[in-house]
């Protein structure tokens, strides 16, 4: 008999997504279109990663910005588990992607503690009881290697490591 290949859907997909901006200015103050993202596509299947490297200016943050809907792409589409991320509204956009930025140190507020900054996506969407978040947060925090006993502290307080696991978290 015939053998049927089930593909999984991917869990991240770019379709020919492009960037064109208008710049102005100049000497003479001409306007001229720059191409930040050409015809990008890619799938990441659940499970996986992908490394987007290139040299300085080539785009990497901008197709970042694109895939977050931070920027409305000139053409193109992203999907996450399948659903289009420019047709969803910045909160349910959210609930499906969020980024980890190199930098944890500057990306973690310093006022708050461990388990406040990591509780606060839950809280944001305002659809969880507060035991359920204190719950997540720990479970989350388990499972990046961060100790309960870590929780109360502040990003001072922790390693570059330890804040990176936060950030993840």
């Amino acid at each position: 008999g015939a053998c049927t290949r089930v593909t999984a859907q991917p869990a991240i997909e770019v379709r020919n997504i492009r960037q064109v901006s208008k710049v102005s200015g100049g000497m003479f103050g001409d306007t001229r279109h720059v191409m930040a993202v050409d015809g990008v596509s890619f799938a990441v299947p659940e499970g996986n990663v992908l490394g987007i490297v290139g040299e300085s200016g080539c785009g990497k943050s901008t197709l970042a910005r694109l895939i977050l809907g931070l920027l409305a792409p000139t053409a193109g589409e992203a999907l996450v588990h399948g659903e289009r991320l420019f047709a969803l509204d910045r909160k349910a956009r959210a609930r499906l992607i969020q980024p980890v930025f190199q930098d944890p140190y500057s990306s973690l507020n310093p006022r708050q503690t461990v388990q406040e900054i990591v509780a606060l996506p839950l809280v944001a969407q305002g659809s969880f009881e507060s035991d359920e978040i204190a719950k997540q947060t720990s479970d989350v925090l388990d499972r990046v290697g961060v100790s309960r006993a870590m929780a109360g502290r502040l990003p001072s307080q922790l390693s570059g490591g330890q804040r990176q696991r936060v950030a993840i978290a």
